[in-house]
């Protein structure tokens, strides 16, 4: 999180999943975990969030 300079907001943890409302700039953002999968993805709160989740997800794969 640190370097995709992520501000957590609210965090939810499970066995399994894992689910963290994250912000960046004016974007809001869910990071998703799956434990036993090993997988992890940005899902966007709305349509606007979008090109900032496909942004920071060639950050984070770069």
């Amino acid at each position: 999180m640190r370097e995709l300079d992520l501000e957590l907001i609210e965090r939810e943890e499970g066995a399994d999943y894992h689910q963290w409302l994250v912000g960046f700039e004016e974007s809001r953002l869910l990071l998703c975990f799956q434990h036993y999968a090993d997988c992890a993805w940005l899902q966007p709160l709305s349509e606007q969030d979008q090109d900032v989740a496909d942004w920071l997800t060639g950050q984070w794969n770069g």
